[in-house]
C-alpha cells in the first residue's frame, strides 16, 4: 500500500524540523570558529565583536535546542544540507586594520547566512502555531541583526578613519 502523502502541517513540520537541525550544525561550527577569527582581529573592538560569548552563539545555540526538544520528533530522515564555510585568507600573526576589514567582511556574509535560516524558520514556526518557538528565534533575529549592525559601525568608525591616515 502506497503512503498518504503528507499534510500541509507535516510538510512544514518536516522542512522546519530539517532546517531546524542544519541551523544547530551551522551555529556549532561557527561557536569554533569564532576564537580564530576573534585571535586574528586587529582592533579592540572588533575582537569584542567576534567573541562567541559577546555575540551571544551560546544563548543561540541553548534557544535552537530548546525549539528541537519542543519538537518531540527524531531526527529528520535524509541527509541534512551542511553548509561549508570558505577559508579565510588571514594569519592570526598578522594583526591590522586591512586584515580587520576581510575579517568583517567574513562575518557579515556568515552571519546573512545564519539570518536567513532564522528568518526562514520564523514564519514556519508561526504558521505551526510554535508561539514559544517563534519568539525564541525572533529574538535570535534580532541579535543577528544587533552583530550585524555592530559589525558595520566598526568599519565606518574605526577601521574605515584608521585606513585613511
Amino acid at each position: 500500500m502506497p503512503k498518504a502523502p503528507l499534510s500541509p502541517q507535516e510538510i512544514l513540520l518536516k522542512h522546519f524540523a530539517k532546517c531546524l537541525l542544519e541551523l544547530m550544525e551551522f551555529e556549532k561550527q561557527l561557536l569554533k570558529l569564532y576564537p580564530k577569527l576573534e585571535k586574528a582581529a586587529h582592533t579592540a573592538e572588533l575582537v569584542k565583536a567576534l567573541n562567541p560569548e559577546v555575540a551571544d552563539q551560546v544563548k543561540h545555540i541553548n534557544r535552537l535546542k530548546l525549539i528541537t526538544n519542543s519538537l518531540n520528533e527524531k531526527k529528520p530522515k535524509g541527509t541534512l544540507n551542511q553548509v561549508n564555510i570558505p577559508l579565510l585568507p588571514i594569519k592570526a600573526s598578522i594583526k591590522s586594520a586591512e586584515q580587520d576589514l576581510i575579517l568583517i567582511s567574513f562575518a557579515l556574509q556568515i552571519q546573512n547566512l545564519k539570518l536567513g535560516y532564522y528568518e526562514f524558520l520564523h514564519p514556519l514556526a508561526a504558521a505551526l502555531q510554535m508561539e514559544t518557538e517563534a519568539a525564541l528565534l525572533e529574538q535570535t533575529i534580532t541579535d543577528n541583526r544587533n552583530t550585524n549592525t555592530w559589525l558595520r559601525q566598526i568599519i565606518q568608525n574605526i577601521i574605515a578613519p584608521s585606513l585613511k591616515n
